[in-house]
């Protein structure tokens, strides 16, 4: 009885989000909204309750969550991509604050474009400098 009752439930919960999808000819709308929806997966990810919408809000919660150092991103000239990230750093024999710059090679361009979208991860920056031909003076890597 109580799979008869699940599935009833999701059912109802199925015919209730069908009804707050409508489409045209070029478009989707959730919940009777005037904002055209790409595609119906777009518009059940605008309601609550739907496996689109717990996906799209689990991420945003994820990267605020974590904290990221904000970064630049360069290609070389044999089409490498590489993002620079700025650390703070004190110099030892003078204990004066010096400014590096650490190079971030990225697997492909839209690694680089989540990395200046999102910021870099502090995993990431520890990785980075484990390599210290990754650390210049600030500027170096730009010049």
């Amino acid at each position: 009885m109580a799979i008869n009752a699940q599935s009833s439930q999701s059912q109802t919960s199925q015919s209730l989000e069908t009804s707050m999808i409508t489409s045209t000819s070029s478009s989707w709308y959730a919940n009777n909204s005037n904002v055209a929806c790409h595609n119906q997966s777009t518009a059940r990810a605008q309601i609550v309750g739907t496996k689109e919408h717990a996906i799209v809000n689990s991420k945003r919660s994820e990267s605020k969550s974590n904290p990221t150092l904000p970064c630049m991103g360069f290609v070389s000239p044999t089409g490498a991509f590489y993002a620079v990230v700025a650390i703070q750093g004190i110099n030892h024999h003078d204990g004066s604050k010096v400014l590096w710059d650490l190079r971030l090679d990225c697997a492909n361009e839209g690694t680089l474009r989540a990395w200046m979208r999102d910021g870099v991860s502090h995993k990431t920056v520890l990785d980075g400098l484990m390599n210290q031909s990754n650390l210049r003076p600030s500027g170096g890597w730009a010049a």
